[in-house]
């Protein structure tokens, strides 16, 4: 179904920036923070974040529909992503901020996906459905296990951050294909 390949390559490309994020967030700032009690300490606030953000995304979805959910989680990832070399001239705080939020945005995709999988295909085979959905974030993470080494060698941090902005907007482009999904209520 072309709902499906969406849905599908949607959280594919979602997964560039949610793979790359939270295995690198720490290495990048420890490259202009040299201090690891701080970085300690982001990492266990992000976590919070991590997980308010799928209370909150899920709320989001329920009020206003997958589609603009999803749109603005994209929205809000692509920015981030596309201005965080902005933390090393900012330093502690806005890195601080911005892990944060980074974390609170693309949590949203494992309260959103699981709705609009339900949604689109219905209760009956929603394990099978969302297992195969769920297929691509492997995918991308092997990707990003094979490319990482060549990104980081060739285009350092810069590299990462556009591939992450680029697949971000991919998504993006990728749910103005969507039909309109009605909220989940």
């Amino acid at each position: 179904m072309k709902d499906f390949w969406l849905l599908w390559f949607t959280l594919l490309f979602n997964s560039v920036g949610l793979v790359f994020f939270s295995t690198f967030w720490k290495a990048y700032g420890q490259t202009f923070i040299h201090d690891d009690h701080f970085l300690a300490v982001v990492g266990s606030c992000a976590s919070i974040f991590n997980a308010g953000g799928r209370i909150w995304w899920g709320h989001f979805g329920d009020k206003v529909s997958f589609k603009v959910a999803m749109m603005s989680l994209c929205t809000v990832f692509t920015v981030l992503m596309a201005t965080y070399k902005l933390t090393e001239l900012a330093g502690k705080p806005l890195f601080f901020i911005y892990v944060c939020l980074t974390f609170g945005t693309f949590s949203g995709n494992y309260s959103l996906f699981p709705s609009v999988t339900v949604q689109t295909f219905g209760q009956r085979y929603f394990i099978q459905n969302y297992g195969l959905l769920f297929t691509s974030q492997a995918v991308m993470s092997v990707i990003i296990a094979v490319i990482a080494p060549y990104i980081q060698d060739n285009f350092e941090w810069y590299g990462f951050f556009l591939l992450s902005t680029g697949c971000s907007v991919v998504s993006f482009l990728l749910m103005l294909c969507l039909k309109q999904q009605r909220p989940f209520n």
